[in-house]
């Protein structure tokens, strides 16, 4: 951005954006569902990583469907619904 001709530009554009990106907050209930769905993988061998179990837990917890082109890993979480945009 230093060399930006229109820095001033460029760097309203990241406020505006930032300010119009809404941050779900972790809550008790997602920990819960991390706790739920990493035992359930595991003991079928099939562990997915850390921040997919995180994000699986978060939307699992919040009733969202996710958005994804991973669905090989997302859809061994049971109840979880799983979009996949690329291929639709």
């Amino acid at each position: 951005m230093k060399k930006s001709q229109a820095r001033d530009k460029a760097l309203a554009s990241i406020q505006n954006l930032q300010e119009s990106i809404r941050v779900a907050q972790l809550t008790p209930q997602v920990g819960i569902q991390y706790g739920r769905i990493r035992p359930a993988l595991e003991s079928c061998g099939q562990p997915i990583g850390n921040n997919d179990l995180r994000i699986a837990a978060h939307a699992r917890a919040e009733g969202w469907i996710l958005v994804t082109n991973n669905e090989r890993e997302f859809c061994r979480v049971e109840g979880l619904q799983v979009e996949n945009w690329v291929t639709a």
